[in-house]
């Protein structure tokens, strides 16, 4: 019950943070659902909050052991299905470490009866575009199941998580899974030489991860990447109506472009950047944006009439909703200090903030109107959500519309110096598609 109800908040909550939530490839997933979720881990604990509110199967996730500190707290994680895993760097020290044979029994158990089990595989977090090595725990995990009960269909699903921006509210996140990697299939190996075969699946983890999250190899090239995928972004915006989408329409090519980064020598990749730097200036000394470049037919009078006319419920809706939000961030601000757990907590404590602010509504509303109080977070949710979908409309608008108070001249050669950009990282925009359909 407990898990249920914050399973579909926590999904409302990521709804809200993020623009955008794409979840490719989902015919991937073995429909034994005797699985284990390896995936990336940029963020604190954002990946599996994701995963596990955009998949059918009630999963389990692993928590770091030195969070399950007394009984009230083990016994409310374990409601929400979090299984201590313990390192020699926690607080409990390296004799709590006999506590993870505990957690993998307990944990194949839940797989063997379709309960899926979530791993960060990389076992620790860092905030970057990159894939750190796999550790072997969840190589180890899937032959234990296995041994277990060799009748079920046991395997590893990579999960590769990729965030537009992953400390940006409501910026675009995208799950992509990759061929299972089945227990079957290393049945002799393991038999022949465990140690080994535990090593091959856990490079063969890292290796199909690799072809779907974004990589920049070498650190130094970390700002380029920064501004450079938001150069595709804009030309492959997040589209449709809804929160999730089963197809993100710029992350591959995000990924090619990265790959073609990683490629450059030195002088090549430094060219790119300068010239890069001179573009994005450019844009701020004339007032514009590349996303207003790209798109400037958003900024049409049959979306301006709309925005208009639906401006005063998404004021509304911004009203109602801005006493906890300022909450939120000005707390988050405050106590968080390492980039890498700053989205996580602002999500946690948005959820946080906004039930007691709900709540405080609800007794004042049941005084004055009774019943109708069990409204409140409907009424308030639906026009925050409108109020954000309205601010990202109208935030693109004004870009566009921004383009046309500049000569033509200098926005075709704006438009221009962005193209040739995209085109040494190999990416093709729509006017180069015209121009030659073989590259479509």
């Amino acid at each position: 019950m407990i898990y249920s109800v914050l399973r579909f908040y926590a999904r409302l909550g990521i709804w809200f943070c993020f623009r955008k939530v794409y979840i490719e490839r989902r015919e991937l997933v073995p429909p034994g659902r005797h699985v284990i979720y390896g995936l990336n881990h940029p963020t604190a604990f954002l990946e599996p909050i994701i995963l596990g509110t955009h998949v059918r199967e009630r999963c389990w996730f692993m928590l770091r052991g030195d969070k399950f500190v007394n009984a009230p707290v083990r016994w409310f994680l374990d409601q929400i299905q979090n299984l201590p895993i313990y390192k020699g760097g926690d607080a409990l020290g390296r004799e709590a470490l006999r506590g993870n044979v505990e957690t993998m029994d307990r944990a194949t158990d839940e797989i063997l009866l379709g309960r899926p089990t979530v791993i960060l595989s990389e076992g620790v977090c860092r905030h970057e575009r990159r894939l750190r090595p796999i550790q072997r725990g969840t190589a180890r995990m899937l032959f234990q199941a296995y041994k277990k009960d060799r009748s079920k269909d046991v395997a590893i699903v990579p999960a590769a998580i990729n965030y537009t921006e992953s400390n940006g509210f409501r910026s675009s996140v995208t799950i992509t899974f990759a061929e299972p990697i089945r227990a079957a299939d290393y049945v002799e190996a393991h038999r022949a030489d465990a140690r080994a075969t535990v090593d091959t699946v856990t490079e063969e983890l890292h290796r199909r991860l690799r072809a779907l999250v974004i990589h920049v190899a070498d650190r130094r090239r970390d700002a380029l990447a920064d501004k450079l995928l938001p150069l595709i972004q804009h030309r492959r915006p997040d589209g449709g109506v809804g929160p999730r989408s089963p197809h993100s329409p710029f992350v591959r090519e995000q990924w090619r472009a990265i790959e073609t980064v990683n490629a450059m020598d030195d002088f090549e990749a430094g060219r790119l950047e300068r010239d890069l730097d001179a573009y994005l200036a450019g844009l701020t000394q004339h007032g514009l944006t590349d996303g207003g470049v790209a798109l400037p037919g958003y900024a049409s009078m049959s979306k301006a009439a709309l925005l208009w006319l639906t401006g005063t419920l998404a004021l509304f809706g911004w009203l109602l909703n801005f006493p906890a939000a300022a909450i939120t961030q000005r707390q988050t601000e405050k106590l968080v200090r390492n980039p890498q757990f700053y989205s996580s907590n602002r999500f946690g404590m948005g959820l946080a903030v906004n039930l007691v602010y709900w709540l405080v509504w609800m007794g004042i509303s049941a005084v004055i109107i009774g019943w109708f109080a069990l409204l409140v977070p409907l009424v308030f949710g639906s026009l925050g959500y409108f109020y954000l979908v309205h601010h990202d409309a109208f935030a693109l608008w004004q870009q566009a519309a921004k383009v046309r108070s500049v000569p033509a001249a200098t926005v075709e050669g704006l438009r221009a110096e962005a193209s040739d950009i995209l085109t040494r990282v190999g990416f093709f925009d729509e006017q180069h598609l015209a121009l030659d359909p073989e590259l479509a």
